[in-house]
Order: structure tokens, then C-alpha cells, then sequence
């Protein structure tokens, strides 16, 4: 495996990981975080954008990260 497909499985990786711990911290209610942030936008709650971290957020960088590390035909553009 090439030193740059490992670099980018590993950053995709991190970032999924960023993005799961970032929405189940959305899920467990965001403590510390104001929901005036929220002022403006269609969300009155932080669910429905922390389940759009977790799944597609996430969930991308996940598919990228084990494409890259599988060497899958789509690899380059899930990247």
C-alpha cells in the first residue's frame, strides 16, 4: 500500500470518527452548546442535523476510508 493511500484512509478515517463523535454529542442533547445557534435554520432541536452528521456526513467519510484502505474500484471518487 502506497504511503499516500494510507495518508488518505487514515485522514477519511479521523474525519469520520470527527463526525461520529460530533453527532452523538448533538444526540446526547449538545450540553453547553445554545440553541439560539439554531435561530433561523428549519431545526428547532439539535436530532435532525446530528443524524445528518452521523449518516451522511459520517457515513461518507466511513465508505471513503474503507474504499481507499480496500482498494475499491471507486475508491478515488468516494475520496
Amino acid at each position: 500500500m502506497t504511503t499516500h493511500r494510507m495518508l488518505l484512509g487514515a485522514l477519511l478515517a479521523i474525519e469520520a470518527l470527527l463526525a461520529f463523535g460530533g453527532a452523538f454529542y448533538g444526540l446526547s442533547g449538545a450540553d453547553g452548546v445554545p440553541l439560539e445557534w439554531l435561530r433561523g435554520s428549519p431545526f428547532k432541536t439539535y436530532l435532525v442535523p446530528s443524524l445528518i452528521l452521523l449518516i451522511a456526513v459520517g457515513g461518507s467519510f466511513l465508505i471513503a476510508s474503507v474504499a481507499t484502505f480496500w482498494r475499491l474500484p471507486a475508491d478515488r471518487r468516494l475520496a
